[in-house]
C-alpha cells in the first residue's frame, strides 16, 4: 500500500507502508496495487486498535472496515509518481505562537485534560 495524502494534503513524497495508524476521524490517501493477488481474493482492510475499557463499540462489529474482492479484468498496475508536492519552507524560529496538545484517551479522548464540548 502506498499513502500519497492526508487531509493535510498531498505528502513531498509517496510512502510504502504495510499499515497506517490512525486517530479517529484522520484521512489518509493510498493507492494499493492488487495485482500479486491471485483472481478471486477477497482482502480486508482491518481496525485493529486495542479496545479500551469504557469504550461503547464493540470491537468485533468495528474490525472489519472494507473488503475489496480482486476480479479479472482490473486496471494495469498502477504507478505513482515518485515525487508528489515540494515542502513548503518552514522555519520553526519564525513561529509567531507555539502551542503544545497533549491527547489521551480514557474512555473518551481529551486534549489537554479537557473533554470535548459540543458547541464550545
Amino acid at each position: 500500500m502506498v499513502a500519497t495524502h492526508s487531509e493535510g494534503g498531498l505528502f513531498p513524497h509517496p510512502v510504502t507502508t504495510p499499515f497506517i495508524e490512525m486517530a479517529p476521524s484522520e484521512r489518509y490517501g493510498v493507492v494499493i496495487d492488487f495485482s500479486r493477488y491471485p483472481i478471486g481474493t477477497k482482502i480486508v482492510i482491518e481496525n485493529v486498535l486495542d479496545d479500551v475499557p469504557g469504550d461503547p463499540f464493540d470491537p468485533d462489529k468495528t474490525r472489519p472496515v472494507m473488503r475489496f474482492d480482486v476480479m479479472a479484468g482490473a486496471a494495469p498496475r498502477s504507478s505513482v509518481p515518485r515525487d508528489l508536492v515540494p515542502l513548503p519552507d518552514i522555519r520553526p524560529g519564525q513561529a509567531v505562537v507555539t502551542r503544545s496538545f497533549a491527547f489521551a484517551r480514557n474512555g473518551e479522548w481529551t486534549i489537554n485534560q479537557k473533554p470535548f464540548e459540543e458547541g464550545g
